[in-house]
């Protein structure tokens, strides 16, 4: 282009697209940053012993939206602060819901309501019914240089989900994922998804470890988990009823973790047993295996412990081999982007739920569902609505 010569239509439109996606970059990432802002400032009042009440967060945040949305377009920057501030409140108070405000029926709550003493207190003798989350397996024994000075008794262990429970004759709602620990040899005879009523002692989640640690309550809680129940033998572990409703989908999640355990299994059967436990460890999550103790330990040593734990990158290295496979295959349009999230998908069924599995798993369908619907696109405007998502 000639200089002092008009630009062409072309050159308009193209200047005119990097603006607005400039502007949209801009507006996704100040609404991250003030969810951000609402987190960690309700965090830090919490931490400064500033009673915090998410009501008002709340009717704040809907206050701010409707103020918002009656601006006219002469005020747009009234709207757009509006908009902030409504995010603010909103994950502010979203924040002091989950992780500061315990649930009624969350059991150290209950716990502390029903016994009138706090709920650390450990050696209540509870009976709880709930819904089996997984299969029983033998407790791995201690491992460390310490291993050997330590008393260890065989034990199972298995994940239940409660829904009531029973302190002194009195049944009420209990929630809360209870880790069952049964001592002995000898596992209880229940599968996942059914229904199940177990009487043991009580320990619930440790507020701290050491003097000044922050309160580890508050993750328990927003984490679901609600303690230890010991039982003394299987016999104590009372099958209720079969699975059914949601217990039909853990019971069939679990047999999907099972059949993958199977064929991993065939796989490797010419291999050694650290080698097979090491290959669990890398494609299913399964971290407990005796046989895997120094190959972690190595690893720990090393600083690439995180290696053996399902993260995101697993997951990214999954999509990206599908994606070439796919391509071998010639273009197949939005089929696809829809194949890799289905495989992201069926992969999140087979190994633990954890935080980072769920955040890269949510990455990855999100931005194959924009890759599926053919349309234009903008890579950093999609990971803000993603993080946003994420904060949530």
């Amino acid at each position: 282009m000639r200089v002092g010569a008009p630009p062409k239509p072309e050159e308009q439109i193209h200047a005119t697209t990097a603006k607005e996606v400039s502007r949209a970059r801009l507006r996704v990432w100040l609404g991250v940053t003030s969810a951000v802002a609402g987190v960690v400032g309700c965090l830090g009042l919490a931490n400064a012993g500033i009673e915090i009440k998410p009501l008002v967060l709340l009717a704040a945040a809907g206050l701010c939206a409707v103020i918002a949305a009656s601006c006219s377009s002469r005020a747009r920057g009234l709207a757009r602060g509006m908009m902030l501030a409504a995010l603010l409140a909103l994950f502010g108070g979203l924040t002091a819901t989950r992780v500061l405000h315990a649930h009624a029926a969350y059991l150290p709550t209950v716990m502390r309501a029903m016994t009138a003493d706090e709920p650390r207190r450990a050696g209540v003798v509870i009976s709880v019914e709930g819904v089996v989350l997984s299969t029983p397996r033998a407790s791995p024994p201690p491992q460390g240089p310490l291993a050997q000075f330590l008393i260890s008794m065989p034990a199972t262990r298995t994940w239940v989900e409660m829904e009531r429970v029973e302190i002194g004759g009195s049944w009420c709602e209990g929630r809360g994922r209870l880790l069952l620990v049964t001592q002995g040899l000898d596992a209880p005879r229940v599968t996942p998804g059914q229904r199940v009523r177990v009487l043991g002692v009580y320990a619930p989640p440790r507020e701290r470890m050491s003097p000044g640690e922050p309160s580890r309550l508050r993750r328990a809680m927003h984490d679901g988990y609600a303690g230890v129940l010991e039982t003394s033998s299987p016999e104590l572990v009372e099958r209720v009823a079969d699975a059914s409703g949601m217990g039909l989908l853990i019971a069939m999640r679990q047999a999907m973790r099972e059949r993958a355990r199977e064929t991993l299994e065939r796989a490797t059967a010419g291999a050694d047993a650290e080698s097979r436990a090491l290959a669990r460890a890398l494609l299913l999550g399964e971290d407990d295996d005796p046989a895997s103790a120094d190959i972690a330990q190595a690893f720990t040593r090393l600083g690439l412990s995180h290696v053996l734990s399902i993260s995101g990158f697993h997951l990214t290295v999954m999509a990206m081999v599908t994606l070439y496979v796919l391509r071998l295959t010639g273009d197949r349009g939005w089929v696809a982007p829809a194949l890799i999230a289905l495989a992201v998908l069926v992969y999140t069924l087979i190994v633990p739920l954890e935080a980072p599995i769920l955040r890269s798993a949510l990455m990855v369908r999100a931005r194959r569902a924009t890759e599926a619907t053919g349309r234009r696109y903008d890579r950093v405007w999609v990971l803000g609505r993603i993080t946003l998502a994420l904060i949530a």
